[in-house]
């Protein structure tokens, strides 16, 4: 079973903070946080909270909601194979490139990257298009978050 736990960008001290508590009104849900500091933030205008996913990266980092990672995109189409020996040839169609994105989790999905960009857009076209979403594995860096690090995502071309 994963963590259960969050953390918050602090909108006033632009930071993130370790949340080491949640306060919840009834019909309204999460409305407080108390960092391990013991301070007290609002989460409808001073703190916004983001959840841990359950998952480290390939550097045994934490990766949150928005987080920024980096990706190893390998993807092959059309596997050609001899029709004799049946052994393999090639593919019709190959990409290797990096990718980058935003972590989000939903509930439909769980762990996803979205808003995915590359510095290689060339060897995408209309039939193998950039994804739009993928499922997070542990594959990945975390190289930011979109609060400290938003020039991470000039790249991006796909909001």
């Amino acid at each position: 079973m994963r963590k259960i736990k969050f953390r918050a960008w602090d909108k006033i001290a632009e930071e993130l903070v370790e949340i080491k508590t949640l306060d919840f009104e009834r019909q309204k849900g999460a409305t407080c946080a108390v960092d391990y500091s013991g301070i007290n933030g609002d989460l409808k205008s001073e703190w916004e909270l983001e959840q841990f996913t359950g998952l480290v990266d390939k550097n045994g980092k934490e990766i949150y909601e928005n987080d920024i990672v980096q990706i190893e995109y390998n993807r092959e189409w059309g596997a050609n194979y001899d029709p004799v020996t049946l052994g393999f040839i090639d593919y019709d169609y190959s990409i290797s490139t990096t990718l980058w994105g935003t972590v989000r989790i939903w509930n439909s999905q769980g762990v996803v990257i979205t808003k995915i960009f590359t510095d290689e857009p060339e060897q995408f076209d209309d039939e193998h298009p950039i994804p739009k979403r993928m499922n997070l594995s542990k594959d990945c860096y975390v190289i930011g978050n979109i609060h400290a690090n938003p020039e991470l995502l000039e790249g991006d071309k796909n909001e």
